[in-house]
């Protein structure tokens, strides 16, 4: 017998999510993948670990890519997007503060340099 031949049937029952594409269906709702969760919980670890700015800067990209992916696939309505909008507006903030306060200290540090630049020219070495 040549043709076409069709797979086995599977159906599904209970609250287990069905992965489309990569994203879980339960009923009517959308989960998102479980290594999702998992790369946000690991970010939240590297962000309160970080030391530096620069470090905490990278983070915070990294975060709010993958908490504005988990917001789209659960939806901006749903109580998982709503914290996930919350923790991205509060990691925006914190960046803005570090970015306002990064600007005012370079610019007094601008300041008192132009300061000393502009002393007597017989001060000068040269």
């Amino acid at each position: 017998m040549v043709g076409l031949k069709s797979h086995r049937i599977r159906y599904r029952s209970g609250n287990r999510p069905v992965f489309i594409t990569g994203i879980g269906v339960v009923g009517p709702k959308l989960v998102a993948p479980n290594s999702l969760n998992l790369r946000i919980k690991e970010c939240w670890a590297d962000y309160h670990l970080s030391e530096t700015e620069e470090e905490r800067d990278s983070v915070t990209q990294s975060l709010l890519s993958h908490l504005g992916t988990l917001k789209h696939i659960s939806g901006h309505e749903s109580e998982i997007g709503r914290k996930a909008s919350d923790q991205m507006n509060s990691l925006r903030q914190k960046r803005d503060k570090r970015y306002r306060i990064a600007y005012e200290f370079s610019k007094k540090e601008q300041e008192i340099k132009m300061d000393f630049d502009t002393s007597d020219p017989a001060d000068l070495p040269f």
